[in-house]
């Protein structure tokens, strides 16, 4: 009994080690976003959330919200009122053509259409001589469809994010 004990001890023992050891910048990341107009609100989203915000005024930068969904307020300006929050249907399936939200409380569903592309810019760079940055920007025209109302074009700029993982080199 005592020697099972001790087993499991060591077996809980060597899983934590395994997972403090686990270097987390081994990890691949996949982020992606974009925001826009839409009428007198601004539509922003990202792989987890797609949030309707109320006036013209630009809620932050699209960076800050591809890479940790949060909105800066701007100097001289109050923080962005949410209109409407939505969650998206697949959250794993990048800047496809055909984008589906589901929204939370009594807002119902939002629909995005792609219908045009252009890239406006690439960068691609090596980090820690072991991992590929990979930045890529769009401006996009999609048909919005959300609820009852009419669908409406908008125009929004997008950004792809991928940090690869080490792939076997060795990180210096």
């Amino acid at each position: 009994m005592k020697q099972r004990h001790l087993s499991d001890w060591a077996g809980a023992a060597l899983a934590c080690a395994l997972m403090l050891a686990a270097d987390a910048a081994t990890a691949a990341i996949w982020e992606w976003g974009c925001m826009g107009a839409l009428g007198s609100e601004q539509i922003v989203f990202n792989r987890d959330r797609l949030v309707v915000i109320s006036g013209r005024a630009s809620p932050g930068k699209l960076d800050d919200f591809v890479h940790g969904g949060q909105f800066t307020a701007q100097a001289g300006h109050s923080a962005p009122s949410i209109v409407a929050t939505y969650q998206p249907d697949e959250g794993n399936d990048g800047l496809v053509t055909t984008l589906r939200f589901t929204g939370e409380g009594a807002d119902g569903k939002l629909i995005l259409t792609e219908l045009s592309s252009r890239r406006i810019g690439h960068s691609a760079r090596f980090i820690a001589r072991c991992r590929d940055e990979t930045i890529d920007r769009f401006r996009k025209n999609y048909r919005v469809e959300r609820d009852q109302e009419p669908p409406r074009i908008v125009t929004l700029v997008c950004m792809e994010y991928q940090l690869s993982t080490k792939g076997g080199r060795t990180c210096r």
